[in-house]
C-alpha cells in the first residue's frame, strides 16, 4: 500500500516539497547524484549533526499517528489481507496509489462487490483506554464509500458504527447524501467480530445491531477499519524536553482548552494540529495560525512580560536542602555560589516549591499560610451559612473544574 523509493518525497503536499534518501531502501548506486549533475544537491559525504538554535518561540505540530488495529483481535486485521484500513483504503482510491486508483481485494487482485466500513476502531474506548472520539473517522468513512459508489456504483457498502459525529460545515448534508443518493447503509451496531467464512473466499461481520435488536452476520469481500488518532511517536519524549505536560491520553495538554486552546504553561511554546488533541484539517489550519499570530506577537515585542505571581525566596531562611530543585519541572531554580537563586523568566508561578519548602524560605506572594490563615479566620468571622465551604482553587483549572 505505501511502496517507496530509495529517493522519494514524504507525501505529495509536503512543504518543503523535497525529496529524502531514505537509507534503509538506498544501496549507494550514486545514479542520483548523477542525475543531479552540477545542482550538487545530493552529498553522500554529509554526516549527520546535532544543530543548536536560538529562538525566541516554539510551534509544537508534530502532527500524529493512527491506532494500530492489530491491537483489537476481533477483527484480524494482519491474519486476513483483505481486512484494511482506511488510509490503505486511501492509497487505493489515489491516482498515484499502488493500483491507480482502482479497488481491489489484496488477497486476489479482484473488485470487491460488498464492502463493509466499521467505525471508531481505537477511538470511543474505554477497554483499551481511549475514551475520546477521533473527529476524522466518520467524515473519512463517508468521503470513500461515496467515491467508491461513484466508481462502481453496484457495489454494496455497509457502514457499521456507534454514532455518526459528522463534524465540520456541510458534513452532516454529506452525510445525508451518502445515505440518499448513494444508498450507502448505515448500521448502528456493535461489531464482535470479523472473520473467514468456511465455504467461500468471503469475510463475515458478526455483531449486533442496536436498532432492531437483533445479531446479524453479514458477508463482506473488503472489510475498511476507521482507525482513530494518537499522538504522534516520541510525544511523551518531546513533552519532558519542553516541559510541557501531558493530558490522559498523551496529547500535549493545552494552557485553557476553551479560551488558551493553542498555548501552553510555558510562555513562548504554542501547539497546532493534533499534538493537542485529534482534529481535522481546518481545525488543525485554524490553530497554527492562531499559534503563528501568537509566536509572532511574543518575538515582536522584542521583550517578554513576565507574571508578577511567581515564587520568591527569603534567603535567611533557605538551608540548600535542595528539595525545591528535584520539585521544579520548569527548571526554575539553581544554585550557584552556594546561593539558591530563582530563574524568574522560567517560573510559572505553580507554587509547587513553595508547598515542599519546610523553611518556607519560598513562598508565592499572596498565598503564604500566614496570609491564608488570616483569610479564613475574616471568612469565620461573617460566617452566615452552613455548613460553610471554603475552597482554594487552582490559578489555571479551577475554570473547568
Amino acid at each position: 500500500f505505501f511502496p517507496r523509493k530509495a529517493i522519494d518525497v514524504p507525501f505529495p503536499q509536503a512543504i518543503p516539497l523535497l525529496p529524502n534518501i531514505l537509507e534503509e531502501y538506498c544501496i549507494g548506486c550514486k545514479a542520483c547524484q548523477q542525475a543531479c549533475g552540477d545542482r550538487d544537491a545530493i552529498d553522500f559525504e554529509q554526516d549527520s549533526e546535532i544543530v543548536n538554535l536560538n529562538v525566541g518561540s516554539i510551534i509544537v505540530a508534530t502532527g500524529l499517528k493512527t491506532f494500530d488495529p492489530a491491537l483489537m483481535g476481533e477483527y484480524n486485521y494482519l491474519k486476513y489481507p483483505d481486512v484494511i484500513t482506511t488510509m490503505q483504503m486511501e492509497r487505493l482510491l489515489n491516482n498515484d496509489g499502488p493500483t491507480h486508483g482502482k479497488i481491489i481485494r489484496p488477497s486476489n487482485g479482484k473488485h470487491p462487490r460488498k464492502i463493509s466500513f466499521i467505525l471508531c476502531v481505537g477511538s470511543r474506548n474505554k477497554q483499551i483506554h481511549r475514551e475520546y472520539c477521533s473527529q476524522t473517522c466518520c467524515n473519512v468513512s463517508i468521503k470513500q464509500a461515496v467515491l467508491i459508489k461513484k466508481e462502481y456504483p453496484d457495489t454494496v457498502i455497509n457502514i457499521y458504527y456507534n454514532d455518526i459525529r459528522a463534524i465540520g460545515k456541510n458534513c452532516e448534508e454529506f452525510y445525508n447524501r451518502a445515505r440518499e443518493a448513494f444508498g450507502i447503509r448505515f448500521i448502528k451496531s456493535n461489531i464482535s467480530a470479523v472473520v473467514k467464512s468456511d465455504t467461500t473466499e468471503e469475510l463475515l461481520v458478526r455483531g449486533e445491531d442496536v436498532v432492531e435488536d437483533s445479531i446479524f452476520e453479514n458477508k463482506s469481500e473488503l472489510v475498511v477499519l476507521a482507525v482513530g488518532i494518537e499522538p504522534a511517536k516520541g510525544t511523551d519524549e518531546l513533552s519532558k524536553v519542553l516541559n510541557v505536560s501531558l493530558d490522559p491520553y498523551g496529547f500535549l495538554l493545552e494552557k485553557h482548552l476553551k479560551v488558551k486552546p493553542s498555548e501552553t504553561t510555558l510562555n513562548g511554546i504554542y501547539l497546532a494540529g493534533a499534538i493537542q488533541g485529534p482534529k481535522d484539517i481546518p481545525s488543525s489550519i485554524a490553530q497554527a495560525e492562531s499559534a503563528a499570530a501568537k509566536a509572532i506577537s511574543l518575538i515582536a515585542k522584542g521583550k517578554v512580560e513576565l507574571d508578577p505571581h511567581i515564587v520568591y525566596l527569603d534567603q535567611e531562611k533557605c538551608d540548600l536542602c535542595r528539595l525545591c530543585l528535584d520539585t521544579c519541572i520548569y527548571s526554575a531554580l539553581n544554585i550557584e555560589g552556594g546561593k539558591l537563586e530563582i530563574i524568574k523568566a522560567n517560573c510559572s508561578g505553580c507554587g509547587a516549591c513553595a508547598a515542599m519548602c519546610h523553611s518556607d524560605a519560598l513562598y508565592v506572594p499572596g498565598f503564604t499560610k500566614n496570609q491564608i490563615s488570616v483569610q479564613i479566620q475574616s471568612i469565620l468571622k461573617q460566617k452566615s451559612e452552613y455548613p460553610l465551604i471554603i475552597a482554594f482553587l487552582c490559578n489555571w483549572c479551577s475554570y473547568v473544574g
